[in-house]
């Protein structure tokens, strides 16, 4: 990728206001990213120490790019838009991340107007399908299992944000899982919504499987699994 920089003046004052804001912010996994859109997205920029220099090392290749800022040299770098789309494409499409996308509207504080995952893409279309290419599809499936009799019935629901589908299924599987690790490979996907068991041992096991399968995992309440006011989910 070019190491082309935004030639822009920094703004010590907006910069300040992003660590600020940053503080916060409870600590994001090492698997999300969050960007700043600056100056109503002329350009944009990401902060504090494992962000910006996530950036530098893995897109600009260099750490001559990073910018320190204060008494405490908090690193941040800027990004043009063009680079900034290929991270975007980058970061939901190969490496799994999460990303955040913050911006804000003169002297209001700064909001979250983006959220993207491997499974969800809807808030960064335009970053990621470039000239209307939707050949990269964002598969999101929620799994759940259930023990009886020592028989594993696995249930599995899915959606495909980019072809608008929803599908659902179930079916018995072995200890290994292996029917759901086909199942998750026909349909491509790209995140994981997994109840959260974590003393049950298949729960643990099939997780694992999931998690060498490549795609991200998200944990949820087992509460959000319920087919209770399922319509009026459906309808929103």
């Amino acid at each position: 990728m070019t190491t082309a920089e935004p030639n822009v003046e920094v703004d010590k004052g907006q910069i300040s206001d992003i660590s600020s804001f940053l503080l916060g912010l409870p600590k994001n996994a090492d698997t999300t990213i969050r960007v700043f859109s600056r100056n109503k997205g002329d350009y944009y920029s990401v902060h504090g120490e494992a962000d910006a220099l996530f950036i530098a090392q893995h897109y600009y290749h260099t750490m001559a790019i990073v910018k320190y800022f204060g008494g405490k040299k908090e690193p941040f770098v800027n990004m043009s838009q063009m680079m900034y789309d290929s991270v975007i494409r980058d970061l939901l499409l190969v490496r799994q991340y999460r990303v955040e996308l913050y911006a804000k509207e003169g002297k209001q504080p700064w909001t979250l107007h983006k959220k993207g995952t491997p499974g969800n893409l809807q808030d960064f279309e335009d970053e990621v399908f470039v000239g209307g290419d939707q050949s990269n599809s964002a598969v999101v499936v929620a799994v759940k299992l259930k023990m009886k009799d020592g028989i594993r019935t696995v249930g599995v629901a899915y959606g495909d944000a980019t072809q608008r589908k929803l599908g659902t299924c179930e079916f018995l599987d072995n200890d290994q899982f292996s029917n759901l690790e086909a199942l998750i490979v026909q349909l491509g996907a790209k995140e994981c919504l997994l109840a959260t068991e974590a003393s049950n041992p298949d729960y643990v096991k099939m997780a694992k499987m999931i998690d060498r399968s490549g795609m991200m995992i998200t944990i949820r309440n087992t509460t959000e699994f319920s087919v209770k006011n399922i319509e009026q989910s459906l309808d929103r």
